[in-house]
């Protein structure tokens, strides 16, 4: 069969190549995605990993501790407990176990007395709003024994002994929502207000380990600049000394090439230049 003289469908053969161009970069376009995504999912797996979880916090190195079970009745407690408390020991080991590491102790331990005066405060504030209540419960001549669907106890462990002071704080905010709770179902209280007291608490206690973390972190960026500063200071004070061995020992060694150069000329000095003058003055 000859097929020289067969007419070729230029249309065709474009419209296929075009067709094969736009599956190419279809294809293309859609390995760039999955490789983006993929990116993505390697980038968010990553972050996980370094995401510092204050729940799961262990020192590094081989540190005391004690433990210590904390029973909460509330809900609102064992909430507060659950979310705040690792954070507030975290920060309070930041600030009694790695500032003395790279700070003075002087500051640490100013800033050890700030934090133990605002745990001392607002435990005291606590206790005397559950005071408060119980004394509303008296002054009506109420008693109520309470109990709760799903009280807890919890085991934690205490890494520095300052923690102690924050889960003293979390077990007077329990007793104080239990006093609320007793007040409200003895309709002392209504439910506005019930949920004020624990509400209102809770964000004096949140607002506490958020202070406390503030100044932690401001504590440790003074620290690191004092640091880098003495640092620094030191370095100054290496170079000035070693600037004033070195002078002498400059000063030693342009005598001595004095001296020599002096040596050299005399033995370069010809004999009859030194004669010449004394003989025609003779």
């Amino acid at each position: 069969m000859d097929l020289t003289n067969t007419p070729i469908d230029h249309d065709a053969s474009a419209q296929s190549a075009a067709d094969n161009d736009a599956a190419r970069v279809d294809a293309e376009l859609q390995a760039e995605a999955e490789r983006t995504e993929q990116r993505k999912a390697e980038r968010k797996a990553y972050k996980e990993k370094r995401r510092f979880n204050a729940a799961t916090f262990l020192p590094s190195a081989s540190h005391p501790y004690t433990e210590r079970a904390v029973p909460l009745n509330s809900s609102y407690a064992q909430k507060l407990f659950l979310g705040l408390f690792p954070r507030a020991q975290l920060t309070v080991y930041g600030i009694q176990v790695m500032l003395p590491i790279i700070g003075r102790d002087d500051n640490n331990d100013a800033v050890e007395s700030i934090l133990l005066k605002m745990l001392e405060t607002q435990l005291t504030a606590i206790k005397n709003e559950t005071a408060r209540i119980h004394q509303l419960l008296r002054d009506n001549s109420t008693e109520v024994n309470l109990k709760y669907t799903d009280a807890k106890t919890f085991t934690t462990k205490i890494y520095v002994p300052t923690a102690n002071r924050m889960l003293s704080i979390l077990e007077h905010y329990d007793r104080l929502n239990e006093a609320a709770d007793a007040a409200w179902h003895a309709g002392l209280l209504t439910s506005t207000q019930r949920k004020t007291v624990s509400s209102s608490w809770r964000r004096a206690i949140a607002k506490l380990v958020r202070e406390m973390h503030s100044i932690y972190m401001r504590s440790k960026a003074a620290a690191r600049r004092d640091g880098e500063r003495r640092k620094n200071e030191e370095n100054e004070r290496r170079r000035a000394r070693a600037t004033r061995v070195r002078r002498p020992a400059v000063a030693a060694a342009s005598a001595e090439t004095v001296v020599e150069a002096s040596a050299v000329e005399s033995e370069d000095t010809p004999v009859g230049d030194v004669l010449g003058p004394l003989s025609q003055a003779a």
